[in-house]
């Protein structure tokens, strides 16, 4: 289980798939790379080995779970801050920042949220 000892040393999810690091992911060779870690490791593998074995069986899939879960996510995630970084410095964005200082968050907030009734504005 030498390579269970190396994913668990790391906290580069790239590194744990052997991927590229970068904006983009190659989708089915990330599920490709996360069938076969699963296969590898996974704890039913282990159910004839030490204590030992089992429990590090159990956490290297989880390991693996939640590097393959959050890499689907992380894109998302830089390319939220890419946009929110874009988003702030437009003309809408500036103005409703001088509303906001002039009038006060929570009545901005409701006058945006209002016509969709979100947020607690239902009657």
């Amino acid at each position: 289980m030498d390579l269970s000892t190396k994913l668990l040393e790391t906290s580069n999810y790239y590194e744990i798939f052997s991927l590229p690091a970068g904006w983009q992911i190659d989708r089915p060779l990330l599920d490709s790379r996360y069938r076969q870690l699963q296969r590898e490791f996974h704890p039913d593998r282990f159910a004839t080995k030490g204590d030992v074995e089992k429990r590090l069986a159990v956490q290297t899939t989880s390991l693996i779970n939640q590097a393959y879960e959050n890499m689907g996510m992380r894109t998302s995630q830089m390319l939220g801050t890419f946009f929110d970084g874009i988003t702030r410095h437009t003309e809408e964005a500036y103005r409703w920042t001088e509303d906001i200082a002039e009038r006060g968050f929570k009545p901005v907030i409701a006058d945006r949220d209002g016509p969709w009734q979100d947020y607690g504005q239902r009657p």
